[in-house]
C-alpha cells in the first residue's frame, strides 16, 4: 500500500499510539518480521551474555528472541503503545527480569558511547527521517569490535499481502492508484540491499554484508487479512484513510475473494520478501578496518 503524501514523522509517532497491537503482529506475521529478527542476531552474532539494544522495538520481537538466546536486552521505541505491547509480550514468556524497556528516539540515544556489545533495528529505518543519523547514534553507543545490524522490506513485488491489496485497489479503486503510479512505498525504502550497505558504510563500519531473503507465512483463512490489515500500522491506516468506507470493504471482500480463488483448499502460504544488512564497529587501532561488502540471497523453506 502506497499514499501520495506520507505522513511526518512525529505525526507517524502519534499515530502509532492508537494502533492496535494485535492487528500489528497479525499483519506482520505475513511479513517476516519473526524471520528477520533471528537473522538479525545472527548477522551480528548475538549470544548468551550479550548486552543488546533493540533499536525501535514495536511489539518486542527481537527483545523476546534475544532474551531467549541469554543476552541482556535493552529495548526502546517512540511509541508508548509499542512499549507497553512489548513489555507485555516479555512478561508473557517470563523473561521481564533480563529486558528493560525505554520511551526514546532512535535518532537520539541517551545511552554512552560503547553501551552494548550489539545493536539490531528490524523493520523501522525506512520510517526514520535520518537513517544515517539513526545507525550512526546506533554505532555510537556500540563497543569496538561490535556488531550493527538493520532489516527492511523486501521490494513490493515479494511481498504477497501488498500484491493482494495492490490488486484489489486496481480493481475497486484504479483511480486511487493512478495517482500513486511509480511511487515506492515509504517502508520499501530500504528494498534494494546495495541501499542499505551504503548507509552502514557511511557509520564507518567493517565487514558489511547483506542478504535478500524470501520466506513464507501461513494464513489461518482467506479473511485473514481483512481482519489484521486496518489499523496495523500507521501506513495502512493512510491509504486506507483516502477510501470511503464502502470503497474499504468492496476492496476487501475482493482480496478474500482472490484469497480463495488462488489457493482454495490448500494451505494460504504467502511469501514475504525482506533484506538484512549488517557490519561491525572497527576495533581500537584498526582506524581503517575492512571496506569489503557482500550481498546474498536466501530462500527459506516454508516449514
Amino acid at each position: 500500500m502506497s499514499s501520495s503524501e506520507h505522513l511526518s514523522y512525529s505525526q507517524r509517532a502519534d499515530a502509532w499510539e492508537t494502533i492496535d497491537p494485535e492487528r500489528y503482529d497479525g499483519f506482520t506475521a505475513t511479513l517476516g518480521f519473526s524471520e528477520a529478527a533471528r537473522d538479525a542476531l545472527d548477522l551480528v552474532g548475538a549470544s548468551s551474555g550479550d548486552r543488546i539494544l533493540d533499536l525501535g522495538c514495536g511489539t518486542g520481537i527481537v527483545s523476546l528472541e534475544a532474551a531467549r538466546r541469554g543476552c541482556e536486552v535493552v529495548a526502546i521505541d517512540r511509541s508508548r503503545t509499542m512499549l507497553d505491547s512489548a513489555s507485555e509480550r516479555i512478561e508473557r514468556a517470563g523473561m521481564g527480569a533480563v529486558v528493560q524497556f525505554e520511551q526514546m528516539d532512535a535518532q537520539e540515544l541517551d545511552f554512552a558511547d560503547a553501551e552494548f556489545d550489539h545493536v539490531v533495528s528490524s523493520m523501522v529505518q525506512a520510517f526514520v527521517p535520518d537513517p544515517a543519523r539513526s545507525l550512526g547514534e546506533a554505532t555510537r553507543v556500540t563497543r569496538p569490535g561490535g556488531g550493527i545490524a538493520f532489516t527492511a522490506a523486501g521490494p513490493p513485488d515479494s511481498i504477497a499481502s501488498f500484491g493482494l491489496a495492490h490488486q484489489a485497489m486496481q480493481e475497486v479503486v484504479p483511480e486511487h492508484l493512478a495517482k500513486v503510479a511509480g511511487q515506492m512505498p515509504q517502508w520499501a525504502a530500504f528494498a534494494d540491499p546495495w541501499e542499505m550497505i551504503r548507509v552502514l558504510t557511511g557509520c564507518g563500519l567493517e565487514r558489511i554484508e547483506a542478504r535478500s531473503v524470501l520466506a513464507w507465512a501461513e494464513i489461518p483463512s482467506s479473511d485473514y487479512l481483512p481482519r489484521v490489515i486496518p489499523n496495523a500500522s500507521p501506513g495502512n491506516r493512510e491509504v486506507l484513510g483516502n477510501l470511503t468506507e464502502e470503497q474499504v470493504e468492496r476492496v476487501f471482500a475482493v482480496v478474500q475473494r482472490i484469497v480463495e480463488e488462488r489457493f482454495g483448499d490448500e494451505p494460504i502460504v504467502l511469501e514475504a520478501g525482506y533484506n538484512v544488512a549488517g557490519g561491525y564497529r572497527v576495533l581500537e587501532g584498526d582506524p581503517k578496518g575492512s571496506s569489503s561488502s557482500a550481498v546474498s540471497s536466501t530462500t527459506d523453506s516454508p516449514e
